[in-house]
């Protein structure tokens, strides 16, 4: 057991409508609580469509501390997306992250850029100024989309910021990002895998949430997922799986087969 990479795997998100009678009892009264039970990691979600709050991320450190469960967050939308440049902000993003932070028990922050984040100066130099505030307490880790990132030179400049890039399973692979980002390439040590589904509504301009990722992963691509994992986690001090595919809990099915082959390897 020793000598086997350190894989955690978590769910993004835990508070879903239809995610009740299917992941937890109807009536549950503490959802994060029940769906920590059964996870290593859940990956914070609500930060990205609001600023954290310091009593909310106080509150779920509290109710999990005796299940020892970690965490990730995700970074603002207006620090990805709308790119604003204000410090005054960040300096609240942190402060509302700060319970989080101090919990010993968040393993990174995570900003999630979508396809027209390419590689040039001006991102890097946004990557820059995010790591600035935020890489000094945890891990800063990078979801992008455009291909561009798909080169070594790439790579090199996120680290040399101290910032990982994560690997992605997601049906924009085959157009855009796809690099397998090995952890000698990343810092910290740190491996992060985010597992989005592949349905093709991921590129229809007004699909909903749901139905973007509504995906139930079959067994040759569980496999898959499991082969790729394998690889990234070679090296790596920790690696980080986390299932988004979270239509009617289809993310907790996929987390649990990864659990039970990563158990069978004992």
């Amino acid at each position: 057991m020793s000598s086997r990479p350190e894989i955690l795997f978590g769910v993004a998100g835990w508070s879903y409508a239809d995610w009740k009678g299917v992941v937890y009892p109807r009536g549950c009264k503490d959802t994060l609580r029940f769906v920590a039970g059964r996870v290593d990691l859940i990956e914070i979600n609500n930060s990205f469509y609001r600023p954290p709050v310091a009593k909310h991320c106080a509150s779920w450190v509290e109710r999990t501390a005796d299940l020892g469960t970690c965490f990730t967050a995700k970074l603002p939308r207006e620090c990805t997306h709308e790119r604003v440049r204000d410090a005054g902000f960040y300096a609240d993003v942190r402060t509302g992250f700060l319970p989080l932070l101090e919990s010993g028990r968040c393993l990174g922050l995570l900003a999630q850029f979508d396809y027209r984040f390419a590689h040039n100066r001006e991102a890097v130099d946004h990557l820059a100024l995010l790591a600035s505030h935020f890489s000094c307490d945890v891990p800063l880790v990078v979801e992008v989309r455009h291909r561009s990132w798909n080169d070594a030179k790439a790579v090199e400049d996120a680290r040399s910021l101290g910032v990982s890039i994560a690997a992605l399973d997601y049906p924009g692979a085959n157009s855009g990002f796809s690099l397998d980002v090995p952890a000698a390439n990343g810092v910290h040590g740190l491996a992060y895998y985010r597992l989005h589904g592949r349905n093709q509504a991921w590129f229809k301009k007004r699909a909903g949430r749901d139905e973007v990722y509504d995906w139930e992963y079959s067994g040759q691509q569980v496999e898959e997922i499991e082969q790729r994992l394998e690889r990234l986690s070679a090296g790596a001090t920790k690696t980080v799986v986390v299932a988004n595919n979270h239509f009617q809990g289809k993310a907790m099915k996929l987390i649990d087969e990864l659990i039970a082959w990563y158990r069978a390897r004992a």
